[in-house]
């Protein structure tokens, strides 16, 4: 993982905190706002780096899936899920993506995956 990844994530990490820190203490915006800069974050990570530098891509991508699932954007943690299917994963993570794109009720919607892949 290269410096400005690594730099990424942990930014990602301290937003991800600030959202449970928001929450806790009842500012539902403040959280939603957190949140939405880990997921960009831990997005621009995952893009960053190539899908067949394993396991690091697929791990970056199941954690930006969980930050956007977190967020309620079901089809943005299906379409980082099968990005992170892109690479090899190692079986756990292959596992913890497929039910992602499962849980995002798009794997027997072709067409709804497909639109989202292409975003």
């Amino acid at each position: 993982m290269n410096e400005v990844v690594r730099t990424l994530v942990r930014r990602a990490e301290q937003a991800v905190d600030t959202a449970a820190v928001a929450r806790a203490a009842g500012d539902a915006v403040g959280a939603r706002a957190a949140l939405a800069e880990a997921l960009e974050l831990e997005r621009r990570a995952a893009e960053l780096t190539p899908d067949d530098v394993e396991p690091t891509h697929s791990m970056l991508c199941l954690g930006a899936a969980a930050v956007a699932l977190e967020c309620g954007d079901c089809e943005e943690a299906a379409r980082l899920a099968a990005a992170g299917l892109a690479g090899r994963p190692a079986a756990e993570v292959q596992a913890e993506l497929e039910r992602f794109v499962a849980g995002a009720g798009l794997d027997g919607d072709e067409a709804r995956l497909n639109k989202a892949l292409a975003t």
